[in-house]
């Protein structure tokens, strides 16, 4: 399986030096390299996600590659950020894919008229760890 198949990833978000931490599930598809999907809490809210999986050797092997995402989400008073997160995706054993990177939270870098409803406890400036495998 590569590690850009088109799958479900379970990601936990934690925050640097703290205790929280944030658990999504991604509904991705990917199709040459261009990831597209959603974002999903607990309580079933979604927004949209992008990004890019891309092989890390020029020959293309699928077994490691460079992965980033970006989505929105809303705190808790009603401001929205935006959450890039970075990595890289590797098979842990032949039947499992994991996802080892960081991210940061931004204010949102475009104006978007559809506003997210994936609520966070995640602020602007957080960076933290996110990690997660495909299910």
């Amino acid at each position: 399986m590569s590690v850009c198949a088109d799958e479900r990833w379970d990601m936990e978000l934690i925050v640097e030096n703290s205790t929280s931490s944030e658990h999504f599930r991604f509904d991705v598809t990917v199709d040459n390299e261009v990831i597209k999907g959603y974002v999903v809490d607990d309580d079933g809210n979604k927004t949209e996600l992008s990004g890019r999986c891309s092989p890390v050797s020029a020959s293309g092997d699928p077994d490691v590659s460079f992965m980033n995402f970006r989505f929105r989400a809303v705190k808790d008073d009603g401001r929205e950020i935006e959450i890039l997160m970075g990595g890289v995706g590797f098979h842990g054993s032949p039947e499992q894919v994991i996802f080892q990177g960081y991210f940061v939270a931004v204010a949102p870098i475009i104006v978007d008229a559809r506003p997210s409803v994936l609520r966070v406890g995640i602020d602007e400036g957080d960076t933290g760890t996110g990690t997660g495998q495909q299910t």
